[in-house]
């Protein structure tokens, strides 16, 4: 259980785990699902969708570039690897918004 910082709202992380990645052992433990990430050197879902902006607004400002079409590519690939894992777990990307929008706002209740 984790507490926000509404004193009275307890709330199950697996019940907002927005990580598509359902059958993974590290699901909806942020701990170990970020050590497991940093020690294969990649990033998990929430770490993604956090970046994300960044790396949009990068390719925006220069998108002919190199990196911007390197960057571009990494995006695609993992967003497709999320699509395939919502489609094979029946998981909607509304849902999974709404998910990350739950989890940005865990602590700030």
């Amino acid at each position: 259980m984790i507490r926000s910082k509404r004193k009275d709202i307890l709330m199950d992380i697996k019940e907002i785990c927005p990580c598509p990645k359902i059958a993974c052992a590290n699901h909806a433990d942020c701990e170990k699902c970020t050590s497991s990430h940093l020690k294969k050197g990649s990033l998990n879902f929430c770490g993604f969708h956090t970046i994300l902006p960044t790396l949009q607004e990068a390719i925006a400002a220069s998108p002919e570039s190199a990196t911007a079409k390197k960057l571009n590519a990494l995006i695609e690939g993992q967003l497709q690897t999320y699509e395939k894992l919502m489609t094979s777990n029946n998981l909607s990307k509304e849902n999974q918004n709404v998910l990350l929008q739950k989890m940005s706002e865990l602590y700030d209740q």
